[in-house]
């Protein structure tokens, strides 16, 4: 092993912590940041998706069994007169 350009015996003791050191790096990598324009771009997507899902969760779980007088999968009362929803 040379250190400082002068040629030394490396130790066993020598080795195995210069491979630790190594294999320390690719056991622990350094903190990763996500790059500024894929945070922006996740952050429109998931916002799109979630303002869309609103009125869609809207129709299906309040105006619809409002309209129905009645939760979409719950039987029909039958003293009920019969209505078209057109």
């Amino acid at each position: 092993m040379v250190i400082n350009g002068t040629p030394t015996t490396a130790t066993r003791s020598d080795r195995v912590h210069a491979q630790d050191s190594t294999l320390g790096s690719s056991i622990n990598p350094p903190e990763h940041t996500m790059h500024p324009e894929l945070r922006r771009f996740l952050s429109r997507f998931i916002g799109t998706v979630i303002l869309t899902l609103i009125p869609v969760i809207f129709i299906a779980f309040v105006s619809m069994p409002i309209s129905l007088n009645r939760h979409p999968g719950e039987p029909v009362p039958t003293d009920l007169p019969l209505r078209h929803m057109t």
